[in-house]
């Protein structure tokens, strides 16, 4: 596990490498059905989501 460094929290280092670019890019999300990406929601709520958190995200934009 790595700390990512201000954000005080620890994630695998195969996983960093994707909050890190969302972060910087200022994605609208990360979507992914990754156990342990998800599991950091609580650190990022709105921006890690599921697969179906993002569709209904879209159709409530859309309607």
């Amino acid at each position: 596990m790595n700390r990512i460094e201000g954000w005080g929290m620890s994630c695998l280092p195969k996983d960093q490498v994707f909050l890190v670019l969302a972060h910087v890019a200022k994605a609208d999300a990360l979507v992914t059905g990754d156990a342990d990406i998800l599991a950091m929601r609580e650190v990022f709520p709105e921006l890690i989501v599921t697969r179906d958190q993002w569709a209904g995200r879209q159709g409530a934009q859309a309607g």
